[in-house]
């Protein structure tokens, strides 16, 4: 197995900043390069370990995703969300590196709660010599890991009109599943995150749509089959 490079993004906002410090102290150890992306409304200078970088106010996730990616260097992208919960910070990276060891990962995921996308709902199978992991067809990126490979992809798409970041999550799995990486779901890593995102899912859904604009013909087809495989779960009940 190799040992890959490990580079953690914080994304994090007004009212955040002391559990964004917290979550940077359980992780600096653990990273080959911590990157804090932050804003608050007083335009006030923060700091904790690792490097910060403060961006406007008005940015959400769309233009702080694409800032941390003007950051990235390493082998794995794992990017965290500073209203993410956890009992063992330093434990999702120890199984983050375990699962990239392998070659042909694109996307990870934890268990996270109040997830639109959690692995009961996503599962296609059980990855036979990974207990507690399941390929799956859909990921949100509260918490996830990246490999290289999807990053440069992602690198491609214009986030400028992208403000919420919406569709970020699906234009990683399409191209992953497309380009003959897997994307996994793992159990044995439990994460909790509050219930409401607290900002309107209208303007947010109008916005991935036109994101969606930049997939190749592929990647919509493959999203499309996707999508199509969690629907007939949820109308099965499984």
């Amino acid at each position: 197995m190799t040992i890959k490079t490990v580079g953690i993004y914080i994304i994090s906002w007004d009212g955040f900043y002391r559990q964004s410090q917290h979550i940077a102290s359980k992780l600096e150890l653990q990273a080959d390069a911590l990157h804090v992306i932050y804003s608050n409304k007083d335009d006030l200078d923060e700091k904790g370990q690792g490097m910060w970088h403060k961006v406007p106010n008005e940015w959400f996730f769309g233009k702080k995703f694409k800032a941390a990616l003007d950051f990235f260097n390493e082998d794995i992208f794992l990017l965290v969300h500073a209203d993410v919960s956890s009992d063992n910070w330093p434990s999702l990276v120890g199984r983050c590196k375990e699962i990239f060891s392998f070659n042909d990962i694109g996307v990870w995921v934890p268990d996270i709660n109040f997830n639109p996308w959690s692995i009961t709902k996503t599962r296609i199978s059980a990855v036979d010599n990974l207990p507690g992991v399941h390929f799956v067809a859909a990921t949100d990126a509260i918490v996830v890991a990246y490999s290289s490979k999807v990053i440069d992809r992602l690198r491609k798409y214009n986030y400028d009109k992208n403000h919420f970041g919406w569709g970020i999550d699906w234009a990683a799995v399409s191209f992953a599943y497309a380009n003959n990486l897997v994307v996994l779901g793992d159990t044995t890593i439990k994460l909790r995150h509050p219930q409401s995102p607290g900002y309107n899912t209208d303007v947010a859904r109008a916005q991935m749509q036109e994101f969606f604009q930049q997939m190749t013909v592929q990647e919509r087809m493959q999203r499309d089959v996707l999508n199509g495989f969690i629907l007939s779960r949820i109308a099965k009940g499984s």
